[in-house]
């Protein structure tokens, strides 16, 4: 990942959120976008 590029983040299991919400943060230090968080459910 670059600066101003732009991402999904996809994980499969939520319970919390802590995961995605500490991936979400490291992301945008880097200077990169999240534009979505989606959550595999089976």
């Amino acid at each position: 990942m670059e600066p101003g590029d732009r991402v999904c983040i996809v994980d499969d299991t939520l319970s919390t959120g802590g995961t995605v919400e500490a991936l979400v943060n490291a992301v945008r230090e880097r200077g990169v976008k999240v534009t979505q968080v989606a959550v595999v459910v089976r």
